[in-house]
Order: structure tokens, then C-alpha cells, then sequence
């Protein structure tokens, strides 16, 4: 049986996200040496509401307390089956759907972000929370998160999927994968990028799941960048000479 998938379409709109490439013209700017660091502070100073693509709506109070930026990401699909011995299939497919939420509270070391999926709550899929978690930053290298979002296990799983080199991940990461779990993480930034570390107890029991019992999920995770910070992100869009190891 001959079988072809087919993707037509795929449409990945991104305006708001932790991982976005996008730069401003001022970020041009000063790179070029067009302006001097005073006048780019002066430029890029907090606005009580701002817009930029690639990261969405942004509301900041006055004395910079709080901070929430609005936005989401759609990604459509379409797929072609050509069967050799039955009827061809023709589908589209919402692949994904996400409305987000982020900012800090009080001071800007205590950060948020709330991730929506809206189909889950027309159905009885009970996954529409995928995101719920706060971390504060004591320092760099010691910061506490809770809540839910990704034990941090295998690197592609924890790129975001508008950071992937394709539109999926592979089958081994999703047969394989520990995802989204409720529970708490210390993890830390060391040397300016060149080192982090992950140490985490959750659930185990998997997406806006509880269990009463003892069987916990416990993950560890370091990595090693020698050759300085290497961005959350598979696809080099941006081309940088610089090479780098992780």
C-alpha cells in the first residue's frame, strides 16, 4: 500500500512568545552602532502599553510592578492520503491552538504564564490547561518554579513548538516523552548562560492529573553550553556565525 502525506498548508503565527526572533528596529539599530546605549534605553523605555510582533500585547503599570503581555499562536495543517486500495482522505487539522498569558507580579523576579488550549474546552479532553506556573529569581543561579508546565527531560520536548526545526516532533520524543506535570523545580542559570541544572518533584500522573499516592516523578537535568548560552530554539533563523555546542 503506497501512502503519501501531503502537507499543503501550514500556517504558524506566532505573536506571542518567550522564544520569538523577532527584533526592532531599534535592536537593528543599536547593533549597528547607529545609537548609543543611552538613546536605545531612552527608546525602548516601558510603555504603559506596547505592541511588537512576535510578542504580543503589552499592559505595564506605572511603576513597573506588574507586567502582562496577551497573545497566542495557530498552527493549520493539511493532509492528503493517497491510498492504492481503499478511498483517498482529505483533512485540515487545527495541529494547534494557543492563547497565552505572561508578565511578572510585584517585582520582575516573580514571573508567570498562563497557556490556554480553547478546543479542549469543547470537548471532554479535560487538557485545555497546558501551562500555570510562577518562578522567582533569588539569583541567577537559584530560582524555584511550581505549577504546571514541562518536567524537563527531552531537550526537543521542552522547545516550544513554534521554536521546532519542523512542525512536529519526532515519533521517539512523543512515544517516550514526560510532558506536562504539576509540581515544583529549583533550576538555575550559571556563568552568564554557559551551564544550567534542573532538579524536579512532580505528580507523575500527567497533564491537570492528580494522585494521592506516593509515586512520584522526580527528574534531574544539567547542561553544558562551552561554548556560551545556546537559545531554546532548533532552527538558526537568524543565521549566527558564531557556532555553538550543547
Amino acid at each position: 500500500m503506497k501512502r503519501f502525506i501531503v502537507l499543503a498548508g501550514v500556517i504558524a503565527w506566532s505573536f506571542c512568545s518567550m522564544n520569538a526572533g523577532a527584533k526592532t528596529l531599534e535592536d537593528v539599530l543599536k547593533e549597528k552602532g547607529v545609537i548609543t546605549e543611552e538613546d536605545y534605553k531612552e527608546v525602548t523605555k516601558v510603555k504603559p502599553f506596547d505592541y511588537k510582533l512576535g510578542k504580543g500585547f503589552t499592559f505595564t503599570t506605572p511603576e513597573e510592578k506588574f507586567q502582562l503581555t496577551l497573545g497566542g499562536r495557530m498552527q493549520f495543517r493539511y493532509t492528503f492520503n493517497d491510498f492504492d486500495t481503499k478511498q483517498d482522505t482529505s483533512q485540515w487539522d487545527a495541529k494547534r491552538i494557543r492563547l497565552i498569558a505572561q508578565g511578572y507580579a510585584y517585582t520582575k523576579d516573580l514571573t508567570y504564564t498562563l497557556e490556554f488550549d480553547p478546543r479542549a474546552y469543547a470537548t471532554a479532553a479535560n487538557k485545555g490547561l497546558i501551562n500555570a506556573w510562577m518562578n522567582y529569581k533569588l539569583i541567577n543561579e537559584a530560582q524555584l518554579m511550581v505549577g504546571q508546565f514541562k518536567s524537563p527531560w527531552s531537550r526537543q520536548e521542552l522547545i516550544s513548538d513554534g521554536s521546532l526545526q519542523f512542525v512536529d516532533r519526532s515519533i521517539a520524543v512523543d512515544a517516550f516523552k514526560a510532558s506536562y506535570e504539576i509540581g515544583a523545580m529549583l533550576n538555575g542559570k550559571i556563568a552568564d548562560g554557559l551551564a544550567y541544572y534542573y532538579a524536579g518533584v512532580f505528580n507523575g500522573a500527567g497533564q491537570t492529573s492528580t494522585r494521592s499516592s506516593n509515586d512520584n516523578l522526580f527528574v534531574a537535568r544539567a547542561v553544558v553550553n562551552p561554548l556560551g548560552d545556546f537559545p531554546n530554539s532548533e532552527a538558526d533563523i537568524e543565521m549566527s556565525p558564531k557556532p555553538l555546542l550543547s
